[in-house]
């Protein structure tokens, strides 16, 4: 995940981006249940710097 993002974002929020995204994942997990998607998209967008109301077509 982090080499994925790394070319867009650089390093520490590619990382930052993945220690996340494994948090989402083990809540999930523990919980049995997942969390809000718009929740998710929002904490990422903060993370990694970008609005996430905006597309790209």
């Amino acid at each position: 995940m982090t080499a994925f993002l790394v070319p867009a974002y650089g390093d520490e929020r590619a990382t930052a981006a993945a220690v996340f995204i494994d948090g989402v994942l083990w809540h999930a997990r523990i919980h049995d249940e997942t969390l809000n998607a718009s929740l998710i998209e929002k904490a990422l967008a903060g993370i990694l710097g970008t609005d996430p109301t905006t597309t790209s077509d």
